[in-house]
């Protein structure tokens, strides 16, 4: 007997290069929509004012000073207050977040342990950058919450706890490890091969030269 033979169809051309200008464009679309909260939160940032009402300060305004408006002000005065001026890292970890999940195309990739890692190594780095600010930057008048910190609430107790554990030289240095530690497990970049990609970059110079 004729044994039936199982037609095997592959999908048309033009089907596949469509769903990949649909990928690409979610994918863009995506990057784009946390970039611009990225910027709306350097913007309430910057535009933060403290005769606005927020969580630190309440009282009844006509109009909002900062850019964000309400959202804007409540954003920038809780988060000022608790960071300080490395609030500012956290709009720069939604960009690079973005990045490398659209525009990396690492989103299909997510694995647990890797994000918690990520989310670890940020918190650490945004953690010590609080604690090194609020040591050696001594904050505008009324770029911070009350008289706050340049560190925030969160950078005066972890440069407290570190330089009395390890003294003022000691704690700095600990703290400055951290920072650096931190920054490559968030951004998964190894110093190493930044000072390899400098070393390549001198020998071809003097090469050329």
């Amino acid at each position: 007997m004729p044994q039936a033979h199982r037609i095997k169809t592959e999908p048309s051309a033009i089907r596949v290069g469509l769903f990949r200008f649909v990928k690409g464009v979610l994918r863009e679309i995506g990057f784009w929509l946390l970039a611009a909260i990225a910027l709306g939160m350097v913007i309430a940032l910057a535009t933060f004012s403290p005769a606005d009402p927020a969580w630190t300060h309440t009282t009844s305004v006509s109009q909002f000073h900062n850019f964000g408006g309400v959202i804007g002000a409540w954003f920038a005065d809780v988060n000022l207050y608790f960071f300080g001026y490395p609030a500012y890292l956290l709009p720069l970890g939604v960009v690079f977040g973005g990045w490398r999940l659209f525009m990396r195309g690492a989103l299909l990739e997510l694995d647990g342990e890797i994000v918690l890692l990520r989310v670890l190594g940020f918190v650490v780095t945004l953690t010590m950058a609080c604690g090194l600010a609020a040591l050696h930057l001594h904050p505008a008048p009324g770029t911070v919450p009350g008289a706050g910190s340049a560190g925030g609430l969160v950078g005066i107790h972890a440069s407290q706890f570190l330089t009395h554990a390890f003294e003022f030289a000691g704690g700095n240095l600990f703290m400055l490890c951290l920072l650096l530690a931190g920054v490559t497990l968030a951004t998964g970049f190894s110093r190493l091969t930044l000072l390899d990609g400098v070393g390549q970059a001198v020998l071809k110079v003097i090469g050329w030269i």
